[in-house]
């Protein structure tokens, strides 16, 4: 895939891990697979190698899910190239304005339920040679904590990361995210390239816009197939102007990507009264070359339980259709099943 090597954790005893530690063990727990001896995760701080990781254990922040008492991103830096001429003002500010939608699209897609959004602020302005370097940051709230509040800018610039590597939408990206990332990569008059970075005390690697990224990004949001299907998610309403009708956008947690919809006037009144909430939605599926739905044009939406209440055990399923394997026991239908494939 073109991603570094996985960093690897070892437990410590009376020493807390690296964050990327925690984060992966979190989500293994989470996963219900901390059985394995060893495991591997991706994660916002990229790929990490556990060994043993029901030994690995962190005192960790019961919003964020990260570890407590370090030190996290505190910024994203955006550095600007210079080409024959100056920037214009349109551009330079154009440049910002797409960056920060994009991570106020982010924020939407990765803390689904109603929460204060980030105020994406300039923290840092400076002008070195042919570098204008920009640092934003998000204003500080009494319902969020800092490393809440900037959790977009990891997934901002670990996704451009990704879109270097492969043409395909990113966690929690939506076909919109993708598009302002190409707008900010694209050269334009006075400015040659754009690189983003994650600042936590030092700046990180940086993740240049460049021509590979380009070209994965257009790819991940053109067309390659139109099905008719259903997704699951958590809706949030966009727009009610849009021209097409509302526009919406439903975030699936199995995949973490934001999905793009556009509905008819008539189901505006049931998108206002399911925001929030988990629904199906079905209707005309446009998806990429991976497979990845990346818009959907809703015909009518199901709400959903919030919980599990509601939705059949498994226990409820079993037994459902008792002539299923024919006879066979469970491992003898699999076997044939497997042989035939």
């Amino acid at each position: 895939m073109g991603v570094p090597p996985p960093a690897r954790c070892v437990s410590v005893p009376g020493q807390n891990p690296p964050p990327y530690c925690s984060e992966a063990v979190n989500a293994l727990d989470r996963l219900a697979r901390c059985r394995l001896r060893e495991a591997v995760c991706w994660g916002s701080f990229g790929l990490v190698t556990i060994d043993n990781p029901r030994e690995i254990q962190a005192p960790t922040s019961p919003l964020t899910g990260s570890v407590s008492g370090m030190a996290g991103v505190t910024a994203l830096e955006v550095r600007m190239m210079q080409g024959e001429t100056r920037p214009a003002l349109a551009q330079f500010t154009s440049t910002l304005g797409q960056l920060s939608s994009a991570l106020q699209e982010i924020d939407r897609a990765a803390v689904v339920e109603r929460a204060e959004r980030p105020k994406w602020v300039v923290e840092d302005l400076s002008h070195e040679g042919l570098f204008y370097t920009v640092r934003l940051t998000a204003r500080p709230s009494r319902r969020r904590d800092p490393e809440s509040l900037l959790r977009p800018v990891s997934a901002l610039v670990e996704g451009a990361r990704e879109l270097q590597a492969e043409p395909e939408l990113p966690p929690f990206y939506s076909e919109a995210t993708v598009n302002r990332l190409l707008k900010v990569a694209e050269p334009k008059d006075g400015i040659r390239e754009v690189s983003l970075a994650t600042v936590n005390g030092t700046v990180g690697d940086r993740v240049g816009l460049n021509d590979a990224l380009i070209e994965h990004a257009r790819s991940a949001v053109r067309e390659a197939e139109v099905s008719i299907g259903s997704i699951t998610g958590t809706l949030d309403v966009i727009s009610t102007r849009a021209r097409q009708g509302v526009r919406v956008s439903i975030f699936d947690p199995v995949n973490r990507r934001a999905v793009t919809g556009t509905a008819s006037v008539s189901l505006s009144d049931n998108l206002r009264k399911f925001w929030g909430h988990r629904v199906t939605v079905r209707g005309r599926i446009t998806r990429n070359a991976r497979g990845q739905a990346i818009r959907v044009a809703i015909s009518d939406l199901e709400l959903l339980p919030d919980d599990d209440t509601g939705r059949p055990s498994t226990s409820h399923l079993l037994g459902t259709d008792p002539g299923w394997t024919r006879g066979l026991s469970v491992d003898e239908f699999m076997n044939r099943a497997r042989r035939r494939a």
